[in-house]
């Protein structure tokens, strides 16, 4: 998945943050927002083995294999800093 439209180019790339629950888009979208971070959602529907992967399933969800792939524009990184570990710890967002 990538973004749509103009959002990311070789001028503006942006950096891809993996797949999150309706419930995780509402507090990162609070998250980010508050931030004045540019990013983008892109909806997507994927099995319940990717949800687990990324630490996103939802199963009290009516539409639980509905989620975003979270996009956000690189030049923010410095600005988002380790702001989505503290609100997902139990994301590993490529740590092993």
């Amino acid at each position: 998945m990538t973004p749509t439209g103009s959002f990311d180019d070789d001028e503006n790339p942006s950096t891809y943050f993996g797949l999150y629950s309706p419930k995780q888009r509402s507090q990162l979208v609070a998250l980010l927002s508050s931030l004045g971070i540019r990013f983008e959602f892109v909806a997507t529907r994927e099995s319940e083995e990717r949800f687990r992967e990324w630490t996103a399933w939802d199963e009290s969800s009516a539409a639980s294999l509905e989620g975003y792939e979270l996009f956000i524009l690189s030049s923010y990184l410095d600005k988002l800093g380790t702001k989505l570990v503290d609100l997902f710890p139990e994301r590993k967002f490529g740590a092993e």
